[in-house]
Parts: structure tokens; C-alpha cells; sequence
């Protein structure tokens, strides 16, 4: 309660007795800057009271009509009439009194304990503090503990929460239902996840590894795929377009590439051996077959002993 209110209070109890600020005195003149006088014809004694703000510390006098700091009821009744929060002192309904205005510490500004649920955050004690809107489900929990992702209770932008960190279950480490596409490798349900919409490369959009045969052409390793297992319908079962030049011997070619058809060179007249190729135009290749001994030749490199008479031309050991 501030000098200027009790002041107020005793004129209005003084009454015709008179009460003015800087009166005039006795002599006819004014009074002291800072004091109120009250006089009358049956001479009523004169009341002082400094004005101004309430004392602080040791400047508080109990008796000088001013209820300051760490005065209190109970401490000065002269001075105080009515209990009050803040002054330091703790008065009947009042818990606690600090005497301070910081509403976050210990004894808040209503001279209550702190306490979860008070809608006030406690400094160094809680993470938050909404009140009544404090528990399961919302943005700060029943111990004014902010919901997290991984606290096992679902709050706000979460889906789930299985209270663990393991991210391969069915509830991720983000806190949503796994799925494919997320990045992580559901565990009994997914054998790959690559967390991309692209349907072309090693995982497909259905996690799983890109195969010949699942009707997806899997970039760089496929020339078609028509999934299914038919060989002679445009795309074969090797998931490649017929044709030469695909490596896969078929539809009338001896051979395509590194694909022999399983041929060798002693498949071939009188060739004993050496390296049997395939052409540009899918035919057999035998320049690097040797012939046997006794098969006639022209030089010894036709020859697989490299040997070859001059007067026999025949290959010999």
C-alpha cells in the first residue's frame, strides 16, 4: 500500500478537520514541501505522515504511518492494516512471501508455492507449464515435461510413439507408422528402402530389389521387362529386346556377343582348340580357332603346335 493511499484513508477518516497537501501553517505560511498538516479550532493535534513511496531496508520505521517492506500485521499493526503480497512477510494465507516480483522462482507472485499446474514455468525446475492443459496428448506433459518424439506418449504432430529408438519397427524414430518410401527398412516387411519415389532403380517403389521378371525396367541392367516368364513375345526372360547385339543368342542368331550358344572351337571341322568369337552380324568367328595335327596348313600360326612343314604342309607336333 503506497504513503499516498494511507494518506488518502486518514483525510477521509479526519473528515472537516481538514487535511491538505503543503497547507499553510500557523504564521500564515505554507507548510514544508512533503507534509500534511490537519489543524482546527479545537486545536486537533497535527498528524505527519512523509509522502511518497513506501520505505525499503532499514529506512523502515514502524509508527511512521507507512506500511514498507518487511512490515507486515503481524510485524507493525500500526502501520499495516490488511495483509499484503510481496512485502516479505508471510501473512495469515499466504503460503510463502518472498518479497520479490519474480513470478518463476520458488514462491510466485500470487505468494503461492510453484507447482506443476500452475500455469507458471518454474525456472530451472520445469520445461513448461500450461495449466490445466498439462497431461497426455498435449504439448507439455502431466510433470510439465515438454512432449517429445520417443517419450511413449503420442503429442502433437505425432502419429505414434513406441517409446523406443528403434527405427526399423512400426513406428519410426519420427514418430510415424513405417511405410515404404520413408528410408528406413521395416524389419519383416520391406527388403530394401531406399526413401525414393524412383521405381527404376535397385529398390522399387514397393521396397523390393529390382529383378527381371517384376515389369519394372530397371535402369542400366535392363532392355525390357514385360514380367512374365514367355521368351518369344518382343522381350525375353533375360529381360532383353531380341535382336543382335543384346549378348543373348536367339531367333535364328549362331551367336550374339559373349553368347556362344555353348559352342566351342572343336565344334568346327578341324579345329583342335583356341579362342571361338561371335561377329558384328552374330555369326561364328573361328580366326582364333588352331587346327589339329595333320590337318593341312599354310603357316605354322594356323597350327595348334605353331608347327607346319614346308614340304608336308600339314600341322605336326
Amino acid at each position: 500500500m503506497s504513503k499516498r493511499t494511507i494518506i488518502a484513508a486518514m483525510c477521509a477518516w479526519l473528515g472537516a478537520s481538514g487535511c491538505f497537501f503543503n497547507p499553510v501553517d500557523s504564521d500564515g505560511d505554507a507548510a514544508p514541501t512533503g507534509t500534511t498538516s490537519s489543524t482546527s479550532a479545537s486545536s486537533v493535534p497535527v498528524l505527519t505522515v512523509t509522502a511518497g513511496e513506501p520505505c525499503d531496508g532499514g529506512s523502515c520505521v514502524c509508527g511512521d504511518m507507512v506500511c514498507g517492506t518487511h512490515e507486515s500485521m503481524m510485524s507493525c499493526p500500526e502501520d499495516c492494516s490488511e495483509p499484503f503480497c510481496g512485502n516479505g512477510a508471510t501473512e495469515e494465507g499466504e503460503p510463502c512471501d518472498d518479497g520479490n516480483r519474480v513470478d518463476t522462482d520458488a514462491c510466485t507472485n500470487a505468494c503461492t508455492w510453484a507447482t506443476c499446474g500452475d500455469g507458471i514455468v518454474w525456472s530451472g525446475e520445469e520445461e513448461c507449464d500450461d495449466g490445466p492443459d498439462n497431461g497426455p496428448g498435449n504439448a507439455c506433459g502431466a510433470t510439465c515435461v515438454i512432449n517429445s518424439c520417443g517419450d511413449g506418449d503420442i503429442g502433437p504432430g505425432e502419429v505414434c510413439d513406441d517409446g523406443n529408438d528403434i527405427d526399423t519397427d512400426d513406428c519410426t524414430n519420427s514418430c510415424q507408422p513405417a511405410s515404404c518410401g520413408d528410408g528406413a527398412v521395416w524389419a519383416g516387411e520391406e527388403a530394401c528402402d531406399d526413401g525414393n519415389d524412383i521405381d527404376t532403380d535397385a529398390c522399387t517403389n514397393g521396397c523390393r530389389p529390382a529383378s527381371c521378371g517384376d515389369g519394372i525396367v530397371h535402369e542400366g541392367m535392363e532392355q525390357c521387362d514385360d514380367g512374365n516368364d514367355v521368351d518369344g513375345d518382343g522381350c525375353s526372360n533375360l529381360c532383353s529386346v531380341p535382336g543382335c547385339g543384346n549378348n543373348l543368342a536367339e531367333g535364328g542368331e549362331a551367336c550374339d556377343g559373349t553368347d556362344l550358344d555353348g559352342k566351342k572351337c572343336t565344334d568346327f571341322g578341324p579345329y583342335a582348340g583356341g579362342a571361338l568369337a561371335c561377329t558384328a552380324t552374330c555369326t561364328f568367328d573361328v580366326a582364333g580357332c588352331c587346327k589339329a595335327n595333320g590337318v593341312s596348313c599354310e603357316s605354322g600360326a594356323e597350327c595348334c603346335s605353331g608347327n607346319c612343314p614346308i614340304l608336308a604342309f600339314k600341322c605336326a607336333a
